[in-house]
């Protein structure tokens, strides 16, 4: 009965979750909407610093200690351009900093009064639209160095350069900007698009086919990197026909240094530095950087040493009891929660609990084996009982969605009705997806003969001449309770209709580079299980861009679908004063893909973050999580 109850609480304050979320979607909105303002045919000028802030700051001299127990593996990759997973992003997002539009408490995206002094917009004779950033003089790096804007400059070269994508990172953050495909490529030195104009100005142009954009301003975005620590002897200039390196940039320079600071950074513009990483236990310690501004309020880390670790879900109460654990970010199991929600009643330990920004997954592998193949990826939705699944991980504490969105999305809340109405929602029907293989030819066996059921075990088809068997191989990890669950569920239902699932358990980090085919010569599996967190900017034209150079990272899935693809690009291209017609794109965008399930989502979970009563003034939500919450809190 206390389950019971607790559940129906649970859901009374996701609904208040949702009105809150609504009410920052129209904040959202009005950002976007402030950026149309800023990008008039008519230069105009907006003075950051005389913006209000919209939460209270109170810094105080940062001291004692919490640790952080996050429910997904440290792979120790903290920069920017390969694979960042969760927690590292966590990481990354707490030591690398001043961005110069940057995410805000109610998930909309603006200026960040701390490093910009002024931005100028302007739309060109050639409808292309620049952006002017003048920056505040006085930041520094954590070693009290002066960040400068040939810092920013450098960021933005180094993350569109030719010898960066060799080194199998991502170069694809500024498509968008005029001269990208002739600076990427080597072809020129120079980014045109991009100019260093003095120690505190610079400025980035979108090109004129890359407009309009719903978030054209979010995308000029850029951070500091120190380009004396990672490319020593290299300089940025400014001749007036762009900026560029005054030194080639190879594979073996990337390699030799910057590398270096992937893995073991030593320098900081972020509230916190790295004081160690110990890869053999997972764990960081970070130390609150003195030298750090602000956040975009002027928030400084009032916490002096966070310790981040990872927990499992069936230690992961009794290590907050204990006192191993001082905050649980992101416990989304039934079992979890509910032990956490007794503990909260004692009355020594806390949470707050929101709609999840994304979702958990199955990942399918869009170019390789039977999962190529549209209605093989149908098939096992409907092999899958997604209702009885969603329910038995969250524990009542989450529902199936079913298509590329989260529950706390803006474009969700606008359009639920519609959503859920004309989604496809593949219910559970083993006939229905034997349906489906056979008319998709899975009618032989394996001497190429007719399929018997009830004699051969699984199902043939001939692909470029050659029998596939109908195996799917699955990458998963240990000591995963959806991994459990998917060994529970899917492999008999797969049985019955001629289907075999091989499952294989890697470390979480071999998995992810195994997605991203980073080191990988020859690709082997075709299913993952992993989860979606929605970031500052929808990727959706990125993620469906067939392009080799977005796959892994944004186009994980390996996708090629020209409908698929149109629709995303579409969907970028919407003005940023029109949100109803953003709304409708995204709507043909999601059915698309809920036709073509390029991956099978499996969940949107409530998170709930419990933690002791030493942590004070911590309200995480979906839309700002604890990474980027932590500095407004203290410990007494």
């Amino acid at each position: 009965m206390k389950k019971m109850k607790k559940q129906a609480v649970s859901l009374l304050l996701v609904l208040a979750m949702v009105l809150a979320t609504v009410t920052g979607c129209g904040n959202n909105s009005g950002v976007s909407s402030d950026n149309s303002k800023n990008t008039t045919k008519d230069k105009k000028t907006e003075d950051t610093n005389k913006k209000e802030t919209t939460t209270k700051v109170t810094n105080r001299t940062p001291a004692g200690k919490l640790v952080i127990g996050q429910n997904t593996d440290l792979t120790g990759d903290f920069m920017t351009g390969w694979t960042n997973g969760a927690a590292d992003m966590d990481v990354r997002r707490l030591t690398q900093e001043y961005g110069t539009v940057v995410r805000t408490r109610d998930g909309s995206m603006q200026l960040n009064n701390t490093v910009v002094k002024k931005l100028d917009t302007k739309e060109n004779s050639d409808k292309s639209k620049t952006f002017t950033y003048t920056i505040n003089k006085g930041l520094k790096y954590s070693d009290g160095t002066e960040i400068t804007a040939k810092d920013f400059v450098f960021y933005l070269l180094l993350n569109s350069c030719k010898a960066f994508g060799d080194s199998e990172a991502d170069i694809t953050m500024y498509t968008v900007f005029d001269g990208y495909n002739d600076f990427s490529t080597g072809k020129k030195k120079e980014f045109k698009g991009v100019r260093l104009l003095g120690d505190d100005q610079f400025s980035v142009t979108i090109s004129a086919k890359e407009l309009p954009d719903y978030y054209d301003m979010a995308r000029t975005a850029a951070s500091p990197y120190p380009i004396s620590v990672y490319l020593p002897g290299v300089d940025v200039k400014d001749d007036g026909n762009g900026a560029y390196f005054t030194k080639d940039v190879t594979k073996a320079m990337i390699k030799k240094t910057i590398e270096k600071e992937r893995y073991n950074p030593t320098i900081f513009s972020g509230a916190y530095t790295i004081k160690d990483y110990n890869k053999s236990a997972g764990t960081v310690t970070l130390e609150a950087n003195t030298n750090y501004a602000g956040n975009y309020e002027g928030q400084k880390a009032q916490i002096k040493t966070l310790v981040i670790k990872k927990y499992n879900d069936d230690t992961a109460i009794d290590e907050l009891k204990t006192g191993n654990v001082d905050l649980l970010i992101s416990a989304g199991g039934g079992d979890v929660v509910n032990a956490g929600l007794d503990l909260a009643d004692k009355g020594e330990y806390k949470y707050n609990n929101y709609y999840r920004n994304g979702f958990g997954k199955v990942v399918f592998t869009c170019d390789l084996g039977p999962t190529q193949f549209v209605k093989v990826r149908q098939a096992i939705a409907y092999l899958l009982d997604r209702t009885e699944f969603a329910s038995q991980y969250t524990g009542g504490y989450g529902t199936v969605v079913n298509s590329n969105y989260g529950l706390a999305q803006w474009m969700y809340t606008d359009m639920k009705d519609k959503v859920d109405k004309e989604l496809n929602t593949y219910a559970y029907n083993v006939d229905k997806a034997k349906e489906l293989l056979v008319s998709d030819g899975w009618t032989l066996n394996k001497d190429g003969k007719e399929f018997k059921e009830g004699k051969d075990d699984v199902r043939y088809k001939k692909v470029d001449g050659k029998l596939m068997p109908l195996e799917i191989q699955w990458a998963n990890t240990a000591n995963n309770p959806v991994s459990d669950l998917l060994s529970t569920m899917l492999p008999d239902n797969m049985k019955k209709v001629g289907m075999k699932l091989k499952p294989t358990t890697l470390d979480w980090g071999v998995l992810t580079n195994n997605v991203l085919r980073q080191g990988i010569d020859k690709p082997v599996y075709n299913m993952y299980n992993m989860a979606s967190e929605y970031g500052d900017i929808p990727s959706y034209e990125m993620e469906a861009n067939p392009d080799k150079a977005y796959g892994g990272l944004y186009n994980e899935n390996w996708i090629n679908d020209k409908e698929l693809f149109q629709l995303a690009k579409d969907l970028k291209a919407t003005e940023s004063t029109d949100r109803e017609g953003y709304d409708a794109k995204w709507l043909k965008y999601i059915k698309r893909w809920n036709e073509l399930l390029p991956s099978l989502p499996l969940y949107s979970n409530e998170f709930y973050d419990f933690y002791n009563k030493k942590l004070q003034n911590y309200s995480a939500t979906s839309v700002y999580s604890y990474s980027y919450d932590i500095i407004y809190s203290y410990v007494k």
